[in-house]
C-alpha cells in the first residue's frame, strides 16, 4: 500500500510541481515585461505563450528524465542478478546428518538490516530523493523560465517601433501606478490639461457614482492617473480610474462617456487648433473604453464620437501620439 501512494504521490508532486512553476513564470513575466516597454496588452500575450511553452518543455522534461531514471533502475537490476553468488557444491562424499542434529548456527542468522523492529528505510531514501530531485527540476525551470523573459525582453527593445508606439506605451507607463503626480504629459501644456483633466473627473467621481468596495491594492492610490499628449492637431488622454472592476457595466459607460464630453469641452477651450480626440479608459490591468473621433463645436459632444475600439490592443491610439508636422 505505501509503495503505491509513494509513486502516486511523486508523480502527482511532479505536475503540481510543473504548473506552479508555470504559474510564477507567467506572473513573472506579466510582472517583468512591462518593465522593458511592454504595454499590458502584449505583457499579457506574451506571458502566455512564455507560460504555455513553459508547461511544454517543462514536461518534455520530465519525460525524458522518467526514461532515463528507468533505464538506470533496469541496468541496476540486471546487475545486481548477474552479480549474485551461486551457492556452493556439495562435495559428494559428504555424510548425511542424523535426523535430530541441529541445524548450524549460521542457518538461523538474519540480516542485521533486516532485524525485528527495524523497517526498511529503501523506500523513504527513494520519496527523498525523488522529492529533491523535483525540488532542483523545478528551481532549474524557474530561473530557465526568467532567463527567457529577460531575453525576449531585450529582443522587443531592438524591434522598430511604429509611429506613436513609444510614445503610446510612455503614456501607459506613467498612468499603471502613481509616483508623485497625478498628470503628465509630452509638454509642459498637456501636462496641465492632464492636471486639471484629472482632478476634475476625480471630483465630478465623488457626486455622480456611488463608490464601490475598495480593493485592498489600488496601485494609482485613489488618483485619476492622466497622461496626455498633445499635437497641433489632436488631443490624446490615457486615464487609470481607481477600482474601475467594481463598476458595473453600466457606470463604466457612463464614466466613459462623461470622460469624452469632459475631454471636449477642456480641448475646445485650451487647444483651439485641435480637430481630433482620442480617450482611452482603464483600470489596474486592462481598459474599458477607447475611443476616438473629433472634437465637435456644437453642444453634443458624443455626437462626434466615432469608434468604440476594443480594449485589447492599443494600436488604435498610435496615430495621435504622433507630433504634427
Amino acid at each position: 500500500m505505501w509503495e503505491l501512494f509513494k509513486h502516486k504521490f511523486v508523480k502527482f508532486g511532479c505536475f503540481l510541481s510543473i504548473a506552479l512553476a508555470a504559474i510564477a513564470v507567467t506572473a513573472g513575466a506579466k510582472f517583468i515585461l512591462p518593465r522593458f516597454g511592454y504595454n499590458d496588452n502584449e505583457a499579457n500575450n506574451t506571458a502566455s505563450l512564455v507560460g504555455d511553452y513553459f508547461m511544454k518543455g517543462a514536461v518534455i522534461l520530465v519525460v525524458l528524465l522518467g526514461f532515463v531514471v528507468l533505464v538506470f533502475q533496469v541496468r541496476r537490476e540486471l546487475r545486481a542478478r548477474s552479480s549474485t553468488p551461486k551457492p556452493p557444491h556439495l562435495p559428494s562424499n559428504q555424510t548425511p546428518l542424523p535426523p535430530n542434529h541441529p541445524a548450524p548456527t549460521s542457518a538461523g542468522l538474519m540480516n542485521p538490516r533486516q532485524s525485528p523492529g527495524t523497517p526498511p528505510t529503501v523506500g523513504r531514501s527513494r520519496l527523498f530523493k525523488g522529492c529533491m530531485i523535483l525540488v532542483l527540476m523545478g528551481a532549474v525551470l524557474v530561473v530557465g523560465g526568467i532567463g527567457t523573459i529577460y531575453y525576449m525582453a531585450g529582443q522587443y527593445e531592438k524591434l522598430p517601433k511604429e509611429p506613436g508606439q513609444a510614445a503610446c506605451d510612455e503614456a501607459e507607463n506613467f498612468v499603471r501606478s502613481y509616483k508623485d503626480r497625478e498628470g503628465s504629459g509630452n509638454t509642459p501644456e498637456a501636462e496641465k490639461f492632464a492636471e486639471d483633466f484629472a482632478r476634475k473627473l476625480r471630483t465630478t467621481r465623488q457626486f455622480m457614482f456611488t463608490e464601490g468596495r475598495s480593493g485592498t491594492l489600488s496601485l494609482s492610490e485613489g488618483y485619476f492617473l492622466t497622461y496626455c499628449y498633445m499635437s497641433r492637431d489632436s488631443v490624446a488622454l490615457i486615464v487609470h480610474v481607481p477600482d474601475l472592476r467594481n463598476y458595473t457595466k453600466d457606470a463604466q459607460v457612463t464614466l466613459s462617456e462623461y470622460a469624452w464630453t469632459l475631454a471636449t469641452i477642456e480641448a475646445r477651450a485650451k487647444v483651439p487648433s485641435a480637430t481630433k480626440l482620442a480617450v482611452a479608459i482603464r483600470g489596474g490591468l486592462d481598459y474599458s473604453a477607447m475611443m476616438t473621433g473629433t472634437i465637435s463645436k456644437d453642444g453634443e459632444p458624443l455626437s462626434n464620437l466615432q469608434t468604440r475600439h476594443p480594449g485589447q490592443d492599443t494600436k488604435p491610439l498610435w496615430p495621435y501620439f504622433v507630433s504634427s508636422p
